[in-house]
Parts: C-alpha cells; structure tokens; sequence
C-alpha cells in the first residue's frame, strides 16, 4: 500500500483527500468508499453528514434521496432506518449495483471503521439539514461521536454558525467551506480565523494569483489530474480533494517510485 505523504518541506506535493471517500470506484459516502481511499495511500478523507428528524447523524450527502434513490423525501424528515430502508429498495431495482455499496451508515460506524489508521478526517456537516434551534446540540454530539479520531478529526462545513459550534464543542480543528472569491469573504475568514478554508476550483481566481495567506491551511476540491493539483500546490493548497485517490497518488508519484508494501 501507498505510505501517506510525508511532511515536511522535502514534500513536493500536497496531502490527497478522498471526496466522499474513493467516489469513483464505489458509491459515495460508504464504508466501502471510506476503507478504498485508506487501502489506497490517501491522506484523508471527506464524508458528509445530514441529520434525521431525530438528530442521528448519518454519512450522505444530499438533503434528500432523489439522485440516491429516486425518492422525494427529506432527510431531515426521516428516521435512520427509514432512509437506509428507501435507499436499499431503490439500490435493488439497479443493474448491476455493487454488493456492499448500498448501506448508508451512521457516523460512528464511519468512525469505528477510520479510527484505527493515521488518517485525517473532515466531517461535512450540511446546512440544510439542521434545524437552527438544534444546531449546537446536534453540532456538539456529532464532535462527541467522532471523539475516537481524536486530532485527525476537522469539523467543516459551508454554514459558519455550524463551525463556531463545532468550536465550542471542541473540535480539534474546524474549517470553513466558501462560496465566493470576495473582500467580504476574505474579510470574514480573518474574523473567523479557521483551521482551514475550503474551496472549490470554480471559484477561484485564474493562475497564477496565490491563494489568501493567513492562519489556516486550504483545501480544493475537487481536482482529480496531477498538473493541476501541481498547480495548486505552487499557489498554496495543501490539501486536494479528489474522487479518485488511487489514481491521482499514482499520477503525482514521482517516475520510477515503487510502491511500498
């Protein structure tokens, strides 16, 4: 298996993190997803949270089942065995479908299966399936129900009172995922003053313009070719989401690098 990047100033390229896991080859935000990017060298991992209508975090990513299973219900407005048992009918009607692929887990499953390996791991908390009365109580049980990864843990998310709670629940690290490329944003990020900032390559400014300095380190999403992760990293990414880690290591691996077992 690939060693995960080394630090330090030697190291020319910067940590890969798996987008909802190794997206590509399995489907998203499932434990099989989450153990690939591991098995695979990658330096992290990123899966999403939705809450139920009873605060269970779960790892999914949209608010509601439509692309997932063709359903229309909410998220929000379920139980945690009411979405698992509309997403494993809808994955049976599928040709095809990978045996495995289709259980959605809940964040400490997630947990019990990443905590055992050194690698870092950015829980998505989504906005739009938090009520805005239970956000630091729902906030403060998912940093308790991620406690086992202790210091490899970030807490992130696009809704900056969500990362301010995740901050007085204790994270060991919180970032902030922004929407636009602005003075006000900027502004705002030094106010904030996360641990990391979070962007994706659309709205950043054309090359060769350096990311914003500050106290925080930048993770791009998502980026899945070697020159441009290259490319970042000279402007000041020091993490690259990619929905196919395996890949991208192999690709940045410099010519002649075996793989170490």
């Amino acid at each position: 298996m690939h060693t995960n990047h080394a630090p330090g100033p030697e190291n020319t390229t910067p940590k890969i993190v798996g987008h909802r896991g190794a997206s590509r080859q399995h489907t998203e935000n499932t434990l099989p997803a989450l153990e690939a990017a591991v098995h695979h060298g990658a330096d992290a991992v990123e899966l999403d949270i939705q809450y139920t209508r009873l605060g269970e975090p779960l790892v999914f990513h949209d608010a509601d089942l439509w692309r997932i299973a063709d359903r229309p219900e909410r998220v929000r407005d379920l139980c945690a065995a009411e979405v698992r048992g509309l997403v494993a009918a809808a994955a049976t009607r599928r040709p095809g479908c990978p045996r495995g692929s289709i259980h959605v887990p809940d964040l400490a499953e997630a947990v019990d299966a990443l905590a055992p390996h050194p690698i870092e791991v950015f829980v998505e908390i989504k906005a739009d399936g938090v009520e805005t009365g239970n956000i630091e109580d729902w906030v403060a049980a998912t940093v308790d129900a991620a406690r086992p990864l202790k210091k490899n843990l970030a807490v992130i998310s696009f809704n900056r009172a969500i990362v301010r709670a995740a901050q007085l629940a204790g994270a060991p690290r919180i970032g902030w995922i922004i929407e636009q490329w602005t003075r006000r944003t900027r502004e705002t990020a030094g106010r904030l003053q996360p641990d990391l900032l979070v962007a994706s390559t659309g709205i950043l400014p054309r090359a060769p313009a350096p990311l914003w300095r500050g106290g925080w380190q930048w993770m791009i999403y998502e980026v899945n070719d070697a020159a441009r992760t290259r490319l970042l990293h000279a402007r000041g990414a020091d993490y690259i989401e990619t929905a196919d880690p395996e890949a991208l290591i192999h690709a940045l691996r410099p010519h002649g690098e075996r793989e170490e077992n």
